[in-house]
């Protein structure tokens, strides 16, 4: 029981989308309702604590408004990064 309520509450804050505006508007969309914030608020990424696997995701986006977890790729998230880091 404690595990799915773990995988449940996990899934409930993977980012599904994630967009990044040309004003630097960084919007998280997530089952649980979406995180708004700016590019420049981004702190860092980290491995997921659940993440014992050895591989790279999830991936968890801090930000100064909150976090997410990101479940895309390791290619994906670099990219991420790299186009908010830019702005």
């Amino acid at each position: 029981l404690a595990v799915g309520a773990l995988v449940g509450s996990q899934l409930q804050r993977s980012a599904l989308v994630v967009s990044l505006f040309a004003d630097g508007t960084l919007v998280c969309r997530r089952p649980i309702g979406a995180l708004h914030t700016r590019a420049d608020r981004v702190q860092r990424t980290t491995r997921s604590v659940l993440n014992r696997s050895g591989r790279r995701t999830p991936i968890v986006l801090h930000t100064m408004d909150g976090s997410v977890l990101l479940t895309h790729g390791p290619d994906t998230v670099a990219e991420m990064m790299a186009a908010i880091r830019g702005r």
